[in-house]
């Protein structure tokens, strides 16, 4: 009988082969040196502003094994000041702690003293209530009390005026009648359709941006008496006679 012979075929894949043995794998050369991630945490946003510590990472966008990154430079510029850090690995951590507007700049860097391309990150904190919540009376009537309400505040600046009322000095008592959104540093508002010849205690709340508040000390006024003469009573009205309010209604007449 003749000799019979057999072929087989055999694929090789040399992918993950270490060519200097060993049955290892070739990992990806590190090529990469990519600019870095900044995550912001730890602290509650409202309308952009941070209203607590914020705890920063900067991390090495690149993988771990194409990195060519040895290090984390970072600074920070602004309201909190953080001058040009390094971190040896591919992870740097620090807070920012001060009201107002911060600047981070971070870069990854090889072991050669190459940077990859900046990442910029702008944080606003701000964690103080408005400085200024202050309310007076500018007129008054039988059925209504005019009132001008002034706000500032220098971080995140003034969102809203809630003007409050209530016929008792108790603290639970008071009823918002109106909130006003508006950035100026001062409205103002007409409480109307109160009662003839009540004391009436008034503050108003000042909102910032941020979510802050500050509340004014009550003040008191009485409505117009019934009996009060109509040149007194016309005298008063004439303060405001050509006032125009921002919500609500009020009449600006004699009233008999």
């Amino acid at each position: 009988a003749g000799n019979k012979t057999e072929s087989a075929s055999m694929t090789v894949s040399t992918a993950n082969v270490n060519p200097g043995g060993g049955g290892g794998t070739v990992e990806e050369p590190n090529s990469q040196l990519l600019a870095p991630a900044i995550s912001l945490s730890g602290a509650t946003q409202t309308n952009g502003y941070y209203t607590g510590n914020v705890m920063v990472t900067v991390q090495d966008s690149a993988s771990a094994v194409a990195t060519k990154a040895t290090k984390i430079r970072y600074k920070v510029e602004g309201a909190t000041a953080i001058s040009e850090t390094d971190v040896e690995g591919r992870t740097a951590n620090f807070t920012i702690e001060a009201d107002g507007s911060s600047t981070i700049t971070a870069y990854a860097v090889d072991s050669e003293g190459n940077l990859s391309t900046a990442t910029t990150q702008v944080v606003i904190k701000d964690t103080t209530a408005p400085e200024v919540a202050s309310l007076t009376v500018t007129g008054y009537d039988r059925n209504a009390i005019v009132v001008k309400a002034s706000g500032a505040d220098n971080t995140s600046g003034v969102s809203s005026y809630e003007f409050q009322y209530s016929t008792t000095s108790s603290l639970s008592g008071f009823i918002t009648a109106n909130t006003i959104v508006t950035p100026n540093a001062s409205v103002t508002y007409a409480y109307d359709n109160l009662t003839i010849n009540t004391r009436y205690y008034l503050r108003v709340i000042v909102t910032d941006m941020a979510g802050n508040s500050s509340t004014s000390e009550a003040i008191t006024q009485n409505t117009a008496d019934e009996g009060m003469l109509d040149d007194e009573l016309s005298e008063e009205i004439g303060k405001y006679v050509d006032y125009t309010p921002v919500s609500g209604s009020f009449t600006s007449q004699r009233i008999y």
